[in-house]
């Protein structure tokens, strides 16, 4: 426990390790709704579509340009993976040399 005291160095209550671990578990679940934009704390649970679209669009958009991406660079090697298909499992530590 940590004493909180005023500026007369009076006790005016205290700080325990539950009280530090609820915060903190609060601001990361904030944090992370955050980043997956998602409307967290005192704010409505469901917000309106366009505005989640606004919030999601762009990382929609960029994974699936990722997958093109990859999806682009395996073509090539469709016939090889069909025939031994263990290769597809060590596509991701392939280093192209």
């Amino acid at each position: 426990m940590l004493p909180v005291v005023n500026r007369k160095d009076r006790l005016v209550g205290m700080i325990t390790i539950d009280d530090v671990v609820d915060i903190l578990e609060e601001e990361a679940t904030e944090d992370i709704q955050k980043l997956a934009g998602v409307n967290g704390g005192n704010q409505a649970a469901l917000s309106a579509p366009m505005v989640t679209l606004r919030k999601r669009l762009p990382w929609l958009l960029g994974i699936m340009g990722l997958y093109i991406g990859a999806a682009s660079g395996i073509a090539p090697f469709q016939t090889v993976i069909a025939q031994v298909p263990v290769l597809a499992v060590i596509i991701p530590i392939s280093d192209g040399d």
